[in-house]
């Protein structure tokens, strides 16, 4: 379903009063998940109750991310923890800050929940306190924990990917030189993580699946390291001597 379409049936049945607590929007492209996210609160929270946005106090104060009762947990690449679950919880327990009385918090890459956490979520989810709406981001999911699936409306948004230059391990790949693919370890090792995070989600999606299958497997499996384990350099070596060994 396009993102436009998305918007507007939630936006249609919030004004029914039929809208879902739990809502997850899945899509490959982050970008779009955090722009759908990002549309859909204005409109709940736009004074004048515009489809298009009327440079309002609240439409403004939305593109700042400074509505009080607005809650963004999660930097997309980061894991979740039970702490920032508690944290929601806690402050979304208490009563609405905004005339509009309204709560939506929005988690992203919600995939990226520890056990904990995603209990604690499950708990929240099954009760949740009157005119709160959560909204989680996701770019597989799989996956996010099947009883939280359960409890949440699950929408796909269509894919609106631009074509962008190659990125720097896609020209790695090309190479298919062992020579070439050991080097590339000590080169990614100085990029920052959530950067080197980042382009391996965009080769795994744009390149890694169509063209190099045999190391798609150990390309989620770095990802998945970087973010909630402390041996990074480790990884990384890990996986290029994966990727001479397969390709």
């Amino acid at each position: 379903m396009k993102k436009e379409k998305v918007i507007d049936n939630l936006i249609d049945l919030f004004d029914q009063q039929k809208m879902f607590s739990g809502i997850i929007l899945n899509s490959r492209d982050q970008k779009v998940l955090e722009n759908t996210a990002l549309e859909i609160t204005r409109r709940i929270f736009c004074i004048n109750k515009s489809a298009k946005n009327d440079d309002c106090t609240n439409c403004r104060r939305n593109s700042k991310k400074t509505i009080l009762d607005i809650l963004y947990i999660g930097d997309g690449n980061s894991g979740i923890d039970k702490k920032n679950i508690n944290s929601l919880i806690d402050q979304f327990s208490n009563t609405a800050i905004e005339e509009n009385g309204n709560k939506i918090y929005i988690l992203a890459n919600a995939e990226n929940m520890k056990e904990s956490a995603a209990n604690a979520l499950l708990k929240f989810l099954e009760e949740p306190p009157h005119k709160t709406y959560a909204i989680l981001l996701t770019n597989d999911r799989s996956e996010i924990m099947s009883t939280i699936k359960s409890r949440c409306k699950l929408f796909y948004i269509d894919e609106e990917f631009e074509e962008t230059e190659i990125n720097k391990l896609e020209k790695i790949l090309a190479t298919k030189n062992e020579y070439t693919y050991m080097l590339a370890a000590n080169i990614f090792k100085k990029y920052d993580r959530a950067e080197f995070i980042a382009i391996l989600e965009e080769t795994y999606r744009r390149t890694i699946t169509k063209q190099y299958p045999k190391i798609s497997e150990p390309t989620l499996k770095l990802i998945e390291e970087l973010k909630f384990s402390n041996t990074a350099n480790l990884s990384i070596d890990n996986y290029f001597i994966r990727i001479s060994e397969a390709l």
